[in-house]
């Protein structure tokens, strides 16, 4: 085919107020059934372009076109007189309510797929007249594609008319369900709404950590000697409530035991959280008559298809909960054969206090670990020679409200966020905007870090500063002095450290963002 008049066609649409005439559409006509995906994806976007009047010009003249023409082209020209033609003049769903009245089946469908497909960017005010053009067309049509593509249609439009409709067809269990929780979410506000974990009568409690955190955390508190279910999760029993979970530091997100599965198929699922629908909801604020929202995540492995069998089949036992991955209050997870629902929309006080617009900040359950780690004790003088926003300094001091807390950083930005952290957490940190390589202060029982360099320890970069710094640790440390931190380059510091002349007496492992690190602790 000569590329000539798909050059043409393609430089009028281009052209900044375009009104196309006949030729115009006959020669878009011509060139539309010869063009392949590519090529029709990039002349949507070219259509998608053109003005209000030259959207209305086209629809008018669409009519006039034959029959095979008309089915080519209704399913692009209405989706960019949807996006173009949005006004509120009444005569705006003239052209795709005469779609629908066509007499070709395909411009029926094409049509139903462009309005389903674009139901966000039609105005609200014109949505009742599309909508009951379709549920008249869907009362009489016969062929099976257009009814499908209406039944589509209409199951994502958020309206009630049309889901009354749809449950007298034979529409998909799964169109059906869409439309149900899209109804559902029109009717509350969606950042209403809050978990409260602490309400529910537990069967346990579950907590997720950084892989290699979870060894420290069982080594006391409430933590001490519970299962491990799976790598980097932990179960507590009955004894402990959330509010004691609150209350620790180191786990990163963590859940409510409502049962158990040795079948994980999604009919089984569905089953256990209706079996605690009650304790759900008590535990769920929203608006009355609204529904709970869980998600139930696909991290583990599961297919798509299998989160809509379980969307399903809980909407089938009708107890008030709805799988929705937006705007969700729990998340449901299942670990070895415990399910467990983590709650979303919980206010974590636990670093309410954190400043989070520094780059390389440590996150605050890493923090926490080393300073579990430092074992600090009261009038301790505590110094964190690369402190960055402070956390580590912040944690030990609310633990350890009696230390002396000093931070070192040559980042002006990253101390202005750590004086704005320490003043909310109501705790006195002194920070230095200085090398820690110059700066005279010590000595300190507790040399406290987590060193913001990550892969250059390994590569280069920062590997002569901490090489610098093991060489003058000792002199700064007391007697009984130690240095706690964490290794992204584990043997080298180590071996840094005992020609400074400390002693390694810990090393304990984790995995941080795919690299194999150490918490280690030194001490003269």
């Amino acid at each position: 085919m000569n590329e000539a008049p798909l050059e043409l066609i393609q430089a009028r649409i281009a052209t900044p107020g375009w009104t196309p005439g006949r030729k115009d559409m006959t020669d878009l006509c011509a060139v539309w059934r010869y063009l392949n995906d590519h090529e029709r994806e990039s002349m949507q976007k070219r259509l998608s372009k053109i003005d209000t009047p030259s959207a209305r010009k086209a629809a008018e003249l669409f009519s006039s076109l034959d029959p095979r023409s008309r089915g080519e082209l209704a399913r692009p020209l209405l989706k960019a007189y949807i996006k173009a033609a949005k006004s509120d003049d009444s005569s705006w769903t003239k052209f795709p309510n005469a779609c629908f009245a066509d007499d070709e089946a395909r411009v029926r469908k094409a049509a139903a797929q462009a309005i389903g497909s674009a139901w966000a960017e039609i105005p609200t005010t014109f949505k009742k007249s599309l909508i009951d053009g379709m549920i008249d067309l869907l009362s009489r049509c016969q062929d099976q594609s257009e009814k499908k593509a209406l039944i589509d249609a209409l199951g994502k439009s958020a309206d009630a008319r049309a889901l009354a409709v749809l449950k007298e067809t034979d529409a998909s269990a799964r169109s059906l369900l869409t439309l149900e929780r899209d109804l559902a979410r029109t009717e509350w506000d969606p950042g209403a709404g809050c978990c409260c974990p602490e309400v529910m009568e537990s069967s346990g409690l579950v907590a997720w950590f950084t892989l290699g955190v979870d060894q420290i955390a069982r080594s006391s508190g409430i933590f001490l000697g519970a299962d491990i279910i799976e790598p980097g999760v932990l179960k507590l029993g009955r004894t402990f409530s959330w509010k004691d979970l609150a209350k620790h530091n180191l786990w990163r997100k963590a859940g409510v035991v409502i049962g158990r599965v040795k079948d994980q198929s999604s009919t089984a699922l569905a089953d256990v959280v209706a079996g605690s629908s009650q304790r759900i909801s008590s535990a769920t604020s929203r608006p009355e008559g609204a529904p709970v929202r869980i998600r139930l995540g696909r991290d583990d492995g599961r297919t798509r298809s299998f989160v809509w069998e379980f969307a399903e089949a809980l909407s089938k036992l009708g107890v008030g909960i709805i799988n929705d991955g937006r705007n969700a209050h729990w998340e449901l997870r299942v670990v070895a054969d415990e399910v467990v629902l983590l709650p979303l929309r919980w206010d974590d006080r636990r670093f309410f206090w954190r400043a989070c617009n520094v780059d390389g900040s440590s996150d605050p359950t890493i923090a926490a670990a080393l300073v579990q780690l430092a074992e600090i004790k009261m009038n301790d003088r505590v110094w964190d020679p690369f402190c960055g926003a402070g956390t580590e300094l912040i944690i030990a001091k609310t633990l350890q409200p009696g230390i002396s807390a000093t931070g070192n950083d040559v980042n002006r930005q990253a101390l202005d966020e750590g004086v704005l952290a320490a003043n909310a957490a109501n705790v006195s940190v002194q920070f230095v905007e200085e090398s820690c390589l110059l700066f005279k202060g010590g000595p300190f029982n507790v040399i406290l870090s987590n060193p913001p360099f990550g892969m250059r320890t390994v590569r280069g970069g920062a590997r002569d500063l901490l090489f610098d710094f093991f060489a003058q640790a000792s002199r700064r440390l007391t007697d009984k002095g130690r240095v706690v931190m964490l290794s992204h380059a584990p043997t080298s510091t180590v071996d840094w450290a005992e020609a400074g002349g400390l002693k390694c007496v810990r090393r304990s492992p984790v995995k941080l963002a795919g690299m194999f690190c150490e918490f280690q602790v030194f001490s003269r």
